[in-house]
């Protein structure tokens, strides 16, 4: 099973001034927030880390935790799961069409060129997140190429290499102004997110 979990980071303190907040992390997160210098991306890391490790309380019966982070906007989402599993959250706003042109398939172009205003906007970051997703689950990030795969956005996602379906699943997941995506081996996921606010 894939677990996901999504926090709200505008419900939380900067942590460099409550420092409380920081109790329970891992030394490395610690740092990492730290050594941020604006107040909302340190509330981003602080909600990622927190978030974390609420997953690895929840999914501690899983054999080997695989856990993957992402967040965009004020939401932090976390995927868990015991095979590799990647995720993605983007805030969505007007397409930036010429990233689209470097990354994108010439299929997935097309496929934007023959959407308008809105319904373009979410198509963009959909199949942004659906390809992020894929990429964080191998473990390999921009460097495999975004362009390098197709994503077919039928009703049942579908990744294409080579000429081949990818042997993955994919889950879309329904944020209001947010596209989230998550990406594994395992074809069993949650129905909804499981929200969480820490107090």
């Amino acid at each position: 099973m894939v677990h996901v979990f999504m926090t709200n980071t505008e419900n939380l303190p900067d942590p460099l001034e409550n420092i409380r907040w920081l109790e329970g992390l891992p030394e490395e997160r610690k740092d990492k927030i730290k050594r941020i210098r604006r107040a909302n991306e340190r509330q981003q890391s602080l909600g990622a880390g927190l978030l974390l490790e609420y997953a690895k309380k929840q999914c501690g019966d899983l054999d080997i935790l695989n856990y993957n982070l992402s967040h965009s906007g004020s939401v932090v989402i976390c995927a868990a799961s015991n095979r590799p599993v990647g995720c993605d959250v983007e805030k969505i706003k007007k397409a930036p069409l010429k990233v689209a042109d470097r990354f994108f398939c010439h299929s997935e172009i097309d496929y934007l060129g023959g959407l308008e205003g809105d319904e373009q906007n979410e198509e963009f970051y959909r199949i942004w997140t659906i390809k992020e997703s894929y990429v964080k689950m191998h473990g390999k990030g921009l460097a495999m190429g975004l362009n390098s795969f197709e994503v077919i956005p039928e009703k049942e996602v579908k990744i294409q290499r080579n000429g081949i379906i990818e042997d993955c699943y994919i889950k879309e997941y329904s944020v209001p102004g947010y596209s989230v995506t998550v990406c594994g081996l395992e074809n069993e996921f949650v129905e909804t997110i499981g929200e969480v606010v820490f107090e």
